[in-house]
């Protein structure tokens, strides 16, 4: 009887929501999502089921890397979402000292949603260019996360974008 079932992967679009509201159970899901990957291999199986494949201190090693992996990515995502909030506040102030905001001025909701489009864009941007965790397997839920993120905040970005040129 084996024991491999315990270890599941785990679900990229479910993790990113897990980055932003409960890191310890985003990096559980990492442990076991690593251990599932790696009992794909017969070998690694075999060896599992037989109980020589895991050392004592395997868990312990497991959740540190887990979380350096996940503490990485998220560091990489806040930097860039603080990094464009930067830019952005430079731009309205720019804008505030252009006249081209101003508190008595009419809300241009077209422009408001373009911007919210292009800072979305932006963040995502920033955050592909930051360095994604890469192993030789490429199956890493961190490495799964990274282009989904940057899917979900680019994909929406562009949409924003658009609405507010045509609108």
């Amino acid at each position: 009887m084996t024991n491999s079932h315990i270890f599941q992967q785990a679900s990229p679009w479910r993790s990113i929501w897990l980055l932003i509201f409960n890191k310890q159970l985003l990096i559980s899901d990492t442990v076991s999502h690593t251990m599932a990957v790696k009992l794909e291999s017969k070998e690694a199986l075999k060896s599992f089921n037989e109980g020589t494949y895991l050392s004592p201190s395997w868990e312990i090693e497991a959740i540190a890397q887990a979380s350096q992996a996940i503490n990485k990515l998220s560091k990489t995502l806040w930097s860039s979402f603080f990094k464009i909030l930067f830019v952005a506040l430079i731009a309205i102030v720019i804008a505030f000292l252009f006249g081209l905001l101003a508190p008595n001025l009419p809300i241009a909701w077209s422009k408001v949603i373009s911007a919210l489009g292009g800072f979305l864009a932006g963040w995502a941007t920033l955050f592909a260019l930051g360095t994604p965790i890469e192993t030789y397997s490429g199956k890493t839920l961190p490495e799964l996360m990274h282009p989904r993120i940057f899917t979900a905040l680019f994909i929406p970005g562009l949409l924003l974008s658009f609405l507010g040129q045509i609108w």
